[in-house]
């Protein structure tokens, strides 16, 4: 039966293109590399190319120029391209930074209005998470002067005692904290739900795709979620990701068990809820619209149903239910 459904999913394809991923070094977009690695999406028909870019800004411009065809991104990023004038379109939710993102510090972990914080992202997905972070300790997102740096430049400013507090991601956050005696004080696990991500494509270049290549795609991602869960698979899976997805790191098992540890990749069942007409995702883009709007921050106005188009996950979703997610 599998590899029935497999043939006609290969001969469903027609003329074969190939179609390129941009994401970030990030754990949890790891099965994007298991899947082309592992050749699941040749097995699928499709031919899909991941491409790692080492820099936010490097990422975000390939976004926009339409260097990739799809991108795995925060949600509030495909919202900051949105205000940037590059209209998107998000295709599914695919997981959460649930402790991922850490809020580090020097000192007494004091946070006061004007205080500077550098941020990887000065856009919706950082400013949701600062947000709520901010409104736990009685003040407001506009009490906070933000500084924007790349990653390493940004933690390169914390060590060399230039910036008091950042806002960054494993595993960059675990050598401000190893290295430079940083203190998480809070983490997107503290704001549950504020950082959600997934793919997504700018639209005109994903209204291209035919819907069956994109269905495959994300059924590509689901099987190898579905991989990554196999403890007989772990060794396979650390090879991967260190060369990858870290580009030829050599973590240590600890860390990467420490890095998995703090997202969340959403099963079917999750997909299906967070995609539904009144889920968490319609709810997030307009708790998106509504944090610009309240921090003179909104350039476009934007809505979810413009901005999401879940017939190719619903696609996807009815393949795996069909059993093919059971036997990769």
């Amino acid at each position: 039966m599998l590899l029935l459904l497999m043939m006609l999913l290969a001969a469903g394809a027609g003329e074969t293109r190939e179609y390129t991923i941009g994401m970030s070094p990030w754990i949890a977009w790891a099965p994007m590399h298991v899947a082309e690695s592992r050749g699941i999406w040749d097995r699928l028909g499709v031919r899909v190319r991941v491409v790692n870019h080492f820099g936010e800004q490097e990422h975000i411009a390939a976004v926009a120029g339409g260097r990739v065809d799809l991108t795995m991104e925060m949600i509030g990023s495909v919202v900051g391209l949105v205000q940037d004038g590059t209209p998107m379109t998000i295709v599914a939710e695919l997981d959460w930074s649930h402790g991922g993102d850490k809020l580090i510090v020097r000192g007494d972990g004091a946070i006061a209005p004007g205080s500077i914080v550098g941020v990887y992202r000065d856009d919706p997905a950082i400013l949701m998470f600062l947000s709520g972070v901010m409104r736990g300790r009685g003040l407001a997102l506009s009490d906070l002067v933000l500084a924007e740096y790349d990653c390493e430049a940004l933690v390169a400013q914390f060590l060399a005692g230039r910036l008091p507090a950042i806002v960054v991601y494993d595993p960059h956050s675990l050598v401000a904290m190893r290295d430079g005696g940083g203190i998480a004080i809070a983490s997107t696990a503290d704001v549950v739900g504020c950082m959600p991500e997934g793919l997504a494509g700018r639209r005109d270049l994903v209204a291209a795709i035919p819907r069956a290549d994109l269905a495959r795609i994300i059924l590509g991602w689901m099987l190898a979620c579905r991989w990554c869960e196999g403890d007989a698979n772990w060794a396979d899976y650390a090879r991967i990701v260190n060369q990858r997805t870290f580009d030829g790191a050599a973590h240590g098992d600890e860390d990467l068990r420490t890095m998995l540890s703090v997202v969340r990749i959403h099963d079917a069942a999750i997909l299906r809820q967070r995609h539904a007409a009144d889920g968490g995702l319609v709810e997030y883009i307009a708790a998106c619209e509504r944090l610009l709007a309240d921090n003179q921050r909104l350039v476009r106005p934007f809505t979810a149903a413009e901005m999401i188009d879940t017939a190719a996950l619903d696609e996807a979703l009815t393949l795996y239910d069909g059993g093919l997610g059971r036997d990769e």
